[in-house]
């Protein structure tokens, strides 16, 4: 590839992570905004009905969409014959509708049942029926997302998705503040919301591009290629889900509600640090999708180092930031019903690094298309995080399931990363790395002697603490002259 060209390819992706990682910060924002209005308008019980909802849908949603959102990506991105992305779209959009009405009716057929195993009580039947309906429409508008996101509309999608976050939270303050209303009418709202839009971007965006074709030529071999690359993201995303939610059912059947909805504000506190990992790579696969299939691996190895280094850079001194201000910020955000210690914030934010790690590699063996062999790790380390939490949490409480998750996480980022350079070998920045440890450390060092009792120095604190860390990794040479080079060319100084 010309060098100007790889330079314009570079200032994209650039620009749309910055974008997508502003529009990600504000949407985490928003969950900070939503946080005080469940927590102070509903018991905990009902709090932790609301968490159970929404880990029940993390689970089920790629059952319903049948791993087709980064099928959507893998097949489309690229691809210039709009007839062949139209009914390549419509057959997968099409599969994943009949599974999801499918799904709705077991949730009225088998209400009961489901309740007892989701929410370890019958009396909230009637919450499964509208956990259904969620679902369905959640994977509608995923596949929807799919599409923008294979046409590496990055900036556009990234709008979609904070105005439904704040139509949520729209919804959530009229209906439980203005109007004392239940999470019930919340969950019906949410649900049309999310179907509106969906049509919207249907009808706007894949009529508008691509028009209407179904008809699929050699659709036996079509379907063979697509379900090929798909079917092993059905246990992979389920399996990642034990790793990264099961602990919650853990937690209600030995503990209960209310320390799954303490333990569950401490995780969404701490689950900030994806802004850190989920920008990169998913503006990256698609763009690594294009360079695969033109055969320019050295473009691939260079956003992935570069990729790792922008991560490593963010998450460790954001790692110890939470450490020292999140209890304090739970307790300004929520009631005093959720205590959290500092230790168990560390413990998920240690397994949400390794996660981050694991999330940047996993995309070159989506390249190769080689999904299945992540199957077999990630059952084994789902295995590993069942027999961990059933023990730890009996020991320690809550405290058990972050180390679990940890230990988890560690064993599958591991195992990820060797397999990813076994297909792609790619640079890894110790050097640098331990950098970022040592200034992160006289950050920490710095910030706690900060007395923390208001908003106000809370970000006081913060804002130190950034400078600080930013002086030091400046003093420490962390940016190489290729670096500079290329923030300087991104944001036109060049």
């Amino acid at each position: 590839m010309k060098k100007g060209m790889m330079h314009e390819y570079k200032k994209k992706f650039a620009s749309d992570v910055i974008f997508y990682g502003i529009s990600s910060g504000l949407i985490s924002l928003f969950g900070l905004i939503t946080l005080p209005i469940l927590t102070k308008t509903l018991s905990p019980d009902l709090y932790g009905v609301w968490v159970q909802i929404g880990v029940t849908i993390g689970l089920l949603l790629t059952f319903i969409t049948l791993g087709f959102q980064m099928t959507v990506v893998r097949f489309l991105s690229g691809n210039e014959d709009k007839q062949r992305v139209s009914s390549l779209f419509h057959l997968m959009l099409g599969i994943v509708l009949l599974n999801g009405l499918l799904f709705v009716l077991i949730t009225f057929f088998f209400q009961k049942v489901l309740s007892s195993f989701i929410f370890a009580d019958v009396s909230f039947h009637h919450f499964v029926p509208l956990t259904g309906m969620w679902l369905m429409a959640q994977a509608i508008y995923t596949m929807h997302i799919s599409f923008i996101r294979s046409r590496s509309k990055i900036k556009l999608l990234s709008l979609i998705n904070i105005g439904l976050s704040t139509l949520h939270i729209l919804i959530l303050y009229m209906v439980l503040i203005v109007f004392t209303g239940n999470i019930e009418m919340v969950l019906i709202l949410y649900i049309l919301a999310t179907v509106i839009l969906s049509v919207i971007i249907y009808l706007f965006e894949v009529v508008r591009t691509v028009g209407i074709y179904v008809k699929v030529h050699n659709l036996k071999s079509t379907l063979k290629d697509l379900f090929k690359f798909s079917l092993p993201f059905i246990p992979n995303i389920p399996l990642g889900w034990i790793l990264a939610s099961s602990d919650r059912y853990f937690i209600v059947h030995l503990l209960s509600l209310s320390e799954n909805a303490v333990y569950s504000v401490a995780y969404s506190l701490a689950n900030v640090l994806s802004l850190f990992y989920m920008p990169l790579g998913f503006v990256a696969y698609p763009l690594l999708v294009e360079f695969w299939e033109k055969n320019q691996k050295s473009a691939v190895r260079d956003i992935l180092e570069k990729s790792c280094r922008v991560y490593i850079f963010f998450v460790i001194p954001s790692i110890l930031g939470l450490y020292v201000i999140g209890p304090k910020l739970i307790l300004i955000l929520a009631t005093s019903d959720y205590i959290v210690p500092s230790t168990l914030i560390l413990w998920v934010c240690l397994g949400i690094l390794f996660l981050g790690f694991e999330q940047i590699n996993v995309y070159i063996i989506h390249l190769t298309k080689k999904t299945y062999y992540t199957t077999f790790i990630i059952s084994i380390a789902a295995v590993l995080n069942i027999v961990l939490n059933y023990f730890f949490i009996k020991a320690i409480g809550i405290e058990g399931a972050a180390i679990s998750t940890f230990i988890s996480y560690l064993f599958l980022a591991t195992f990820v990363a060797f397999l990813a350079r076994k297909e792609l070998h790619y640079s890894f920045d110790i050097k640098f790395t331990l950098k970022c440890i040592f200034a992160s450390l006289i950050m920490l060092f710095v910030i706690r002697q900060v007395a923390i009792s208001s908003i106000f120095m809370m970000l006081l604190s913060i804002l130190l603490g950034a400078g600080i860390y930013l002086a030091l990794t400046i003093f420490l040479r962390c940016f190489t002259k290729e670096d500079i080079k290329d923030i300087k060319h991104i944001f036109g100084f060049d």
